[in-house]
């Protein structure tokens, strides 16, 4: 908990009707002297209330929880409050992008109705499940808003380029049911099924998130079947913009197709290159919205104080004997001096630490260094020994009980132990552990009959810093403690921090997992799908492509692995997939020889774009969400993505026309045929 205080006016007042008359103070009035709800005369000026002081910012000081619970239940409410701007945000933009590139309100209505049942039958599925939601969760929206429209477009563009060809409307649906709605089919599938890895990372909000984008894109399928076609039919839909601007597009994978294989080439090394560049490194600080007040507390206190990530060693020892037993002494114990010392040469070494700094550790050693010994801590029967015995005794009550306890007699025969049948040092022990509170006692040491002062707490308060700092400060901590361990055996630091850190440890692992996992997963569907090897691996070549740019995509944009950019290789190969099948699929339909492939990208381009357009404009309304990490996801979705619709659009279509045995390309330009020689060289 930080407490903040505010500034008061240099000129005193003097405080009526319910502080002391007699007593300056400034206008917010004394801490702790303010009464209830009642007015009183501050100076010149009648204040109605406590309350009504906090909230005009009059008050001495403020108290704000912060720390790990405080935050994750702000995350938590915050979830909920950014879900209500961020879904709106993302239909205005997907709306205004629909009608610039339709030019007809009716695409909102065929595109809008059936993802917004999907999105409400895909969130209601997660409510019925009891899965916790988290900021990552945010993103199952966005992206079945993008993905569930370009279904639509999908839809709706091949039954408006088949109006030439087919004048019935109900004949023109049904072929392009027959073709389009297969190639959806086969996105979808794939898509869930990259999805699906994430549902096997070991940690929760992923695989809340991998379940949403599972079950939302199957959805999104069947209710885009179900509702599109019967829309599209009763609306008496037809698109109004003009498509011929991508008819050169069919030209370029066709006649360069050298030329863009080499350059995929290139840039795929380029960014193999830089595979060792990349780090992961999370701050969970900045995985937070910055602007509530438990995450400014913790900046805060983590700047003033050098806390924030607390932690804590373990040291094991014997169980103490109890009173009636004998002998007395600690045994091994929290009550021996001997464990006590090694505890104090732990802290020592533990207080060298300085790259990164770490707070001074805490533990009973340090809380009894604190405590000066009480005078009813010496016995009446001290006053009838010696005076120099009896001056002796008395000089401990103004020492600490730890100095105290180090120069007192240890031997059991003296006169100390004459009068209780114990040392000093043990007699001091036992009273200092008698003179705390049980619950003060209980943070330090334990107390069960199990372990009886056999196990001891030391606490480290690590500054609030991104993983790769904090790890270097547990490693450094760890080694203290396995080198100067104290009592039976030491543990390595455990808390906020060292979790911190394998969390992060484990990224790069989970994010290869779920990566490879995704891969294979579409390839074995693609395969069954296709029910050819040979399709399915040209189909994954513009996936593989856009994961191997992962490398370049991130050291350019200096953008680390995290808790939410680690799902980024699954999500962009199940979103990214689905641009190669529609692509395979169209050529496979028109024919794998150049005026086949020529037809595919003319025809398909358009729709690529618009899919592309729509689909950032999405996830552009993610960016709203004032979490940092959570931005550079949607970055690196938009730009991966528009990787995969340009490897879609022309790499695929390349290398088609590299394995095409044709030798003359036939180029056509708004319906004229003009046969072209060879290019031996682009071969």
């Amino acid at each position: 908990m930080v407490i903040g205080g505010v500034n008061s006016p240099s000129a005193p007042q003097t405080v009526r009707d319910g502080y002391p008359g007699d007593r300056p103070a400034t206008r917010a009035g004394q801490c702790g002297q303010c009464p209830g709800n009642v007015e009183k005369l501050v100076g010149e000026t009648w204040v109605s209330s406590r309350w009504d002081r906090v909230r005009d910012e009059e008050v001495h000081c403020r108290m704000t929880p912060t720390g790990p619970v405080p935050m994750t239940q702000a995350l938590t409410g915050r979830t909920y409050q950014e879900f209500s701007v961020v879904l709106p945000a993302a239909l205005g933009a997907i709306c205004i992008v629909l009608i610039i590139l339709h030019r007809t309100p009716k695409i909102i209505i065929v595109s809008g109705v059936p993802i917004l049942c999907s999105l409400v039958l895909t969130l209601g599925l997660i409510g019925l499940t009891g899965l916790v939601l988290s900021p990552q969760v945010i993103l199952v929206a966005p992206i079945l808003l993008a993905l569930g429209v370009a279904y639509g477009l999908y839809i709706a563009n091949r039954y408006s380029d088949e109006k030439d060809n087919i004048k019935d409307k109900h004949e023109r649906m049904k072929v392009a049911i027959r073709t389009t709605g297969k190639a959806i089919f086969l996105s979808a599938v794939t898509t869930a099924v990259g999805f699906s890895s994430l549902m096997f990372i070991n940690m929760v909000p992923m695989q809340v998130l991998g379940f949403g984008l599972t079950s939302g894109i199957m959805i999104c399928y069947a209710v885009t079947m179900l509702t599109v076609p019967a829309l599209i039919i009763s609306l008496d839909y037809e698109k109004k913009s003009e498509t011929r601007s991508t008819k050169k597009l069919g030209a370029i994978p066709v006649k360069h197709r050298k030329k863009i294989f080499v350059f995929a080439l290139v840039l795929l090394i380029i960014s193999v290159s830089m595979i060792f560049s990349i780090q992961a490194n999370m701050n969970l600080t900045e995985m937070a919205p910055q602007d509530e007040p438990t995450v400014e507390k913790m900046i805060e206190y983590s700047e003033e104080f050098g806390g924030g990530q607390m932690g804590m060693v373990l040291v094991r020892g014997n169980n103490a004997p109890l009173a009636k037993d004998e002998p007395t002494k600690g045994g091994g114990s929290m009550k021996d001096i001997e464990v006590l010392e090694a505890i104090e040469d732990m802290e020592d070494q533990l207080n060298r630490i300085t790259d990164p700094p770490i707070n001074q550790p805490v533990s009973v050693v340090d809380v009894m260094k604190m405590i000066k010994i009480p005078e009813s801590a010496i016995p009446d029967a001290v006053n009838q020994l010696p005076d120099p015995l009896k001056e002796r005794i008395n000089e401990t009550v103004s020492k600490s009980f730890w100095d105290a306890i180090l120069q007192a007699n240890d031997d059991e025969t003296s006169f100390w132990g004459w009068i209780y049948g114990k040392s000093m040092q043990d007699s001091l022990i036992n009273i200092f552990y008698n003179s705390i509170s049980p619950e003060m006692r209980s943070f330090l040491v334990s107390t069960s009959d199990d372990h009886y002062y056999s196990r001891a707490l030391v606490y480290i308060d690590i500054p609030s810093m991104d993983a790769v700092q904090t790890e270097r400060a547990v490693n450094q901590v760890n080694k203290v403690v396995e080198d100067y361990s104290a009592g039976q055996s030491t543990s390595q630091l455990t808390g906020f921090a060292a979790l911190v850190v394998a969390v992060n440890n484990l990224l790069m692992q989970n994010s290869l997992y779920s990566l490879i996992g995704a891969l294979l997963f579409v390839f074995i569907v693609l395969i069954a799908i296709f029910r050819s090897l040979r399709y399915a691996a040209l189909t994954m070549i513009p996936v593989l492509m856009v994961v191997a740019y992962m490398p370049f995509t991130l050291v350019t944009t200096g953008i680390d692995l995290n808790l939410v950019t680690a799902m980024i290789g699954s999500i962009i190969v199940g979103v990214g997939i689905d641009f190669g099948i529609h692509m395979t699929e169209r050529i496979r339909e028109a024919g794998e020889d150049f005026a086949g492939i020529r037809k595919s990208v003319e025809t398909s381009g358009f729709t690529f774009l618009e899919a592309t357009v729509t689909i950032v404009a999405g996830l552009l309304s993610v960016m709203l969400i004032n979490i940092r990490s959570i931005q550079e996801f949607i970055l690196m979705v938009i730009i991966l993505l528009i990787f995969s619709m340009v490897a879609a659009m022309l790499l695929l279509p390349a290398i088609y026309a590299m394995m095409s045995p044709e030798k003359t390309e036939t180029l056509s330009y708004k319906g004229e045929i003009i046969e072209v020689e060879p290019d031996l060289g682009s071969r």
